[in-house]
């Protein structure tokens, strides 16, 4: 069950973490006390760890070894560690939003204090090249879910690891099409996201997290 923490650990009840460029992190009116932790949260999940800290507008900024936006799947699994990590903070993910006209910007995060924290059980799907649906940090029963969707749905081709994700490669090219063929692919990802709902994940953030310009990364959580 969640713990309750009455008194607010912020001067603002929402804060926001900024992902920029190809390797910067920046926390944004987040309360100093997170400071550290958030620090040590990055140097354990980022392989690479952090070449650079310095202060920007007041607010720490993190450089990253390495390109994390590029669309890995180690920063889908950063991304899920600070997902979970603020709520473990009694911080609630609120949304993310785009707010440059810069072609390879990447979204802003936003989150609310509520004091109570959780610790939640988190995992992605990505869709990447134009034809193939990643599963990241995801169990054996979500797993088995995605492959079921998919073979109903006349798409699964073929199933492989791709590092610590599951890689399912489709029929025809789903993220590049229009029409017809287009409204099949909605239908499928409708049934994706039902099917995950009636085992207990619902649809819980989609961020652009790629300097590609590549389609929205979706991230599930299991219901309390």
């Amino acid at each position: 069950p969640p713990s309750y923490q009455a008194t607010l650990e912020s001067s603002t009840n929402v804060c926001g973490i900024a992902l920029n460029q190809q390797d910067l992190i920046r926390l944004i009116e987040t309360p100093p006390a997170l400071d550290d932790s958030f620090r040590e949260l990055l140097q354990q999940c980022w392989p690479v760890g952090i070449q650079l800290e310095r202060s920007y507008c007041g607010r720490p900024e993190f450089k990253l070894f390495g390109k994390p936006w590029l669309g890995q799947v180690q920063s889908h699994v950063l991304l899920i560690e600070i997902l979970s990590f603020m709520e473990q903070k009694g911080w609630r993910y609120l949304t993310a939003a785009d707010v440059s006209k810069k072609h390879d910007s990447k979204d802003l995060l936003f989150f609310e204090f509520t004091g109570i924290k959780y610790h939640p059980t988190i995992f992605a799907i990505t869709f990447s090249h134009a034809d193939c649906l990643r599963v990241i940090s995801a169990s054996s029963e979500v797993l088995d879910v995605v492959r079921n969707v998919l073979q109903v749905g006349g798409k699964l081709l073929q199933e492989y690891r791709h590092h610590s994700s599951r890689e399912f490669k489709l029929l025809g090219y789903p993220w590049d099409t229009s029409g017809f063929v287009a409204a099949k692919v909605h239908v499928l990802l409708v049934n994706l996201v039902s099917a995950l709902r009636v085992v207990g994940y619902r649809l819980h953030a989609t961020v652009d997290m790629s300097e590609k310009g590549g389609l929205d990364s979706w991230f599930f959580r299991k219901v309390e």
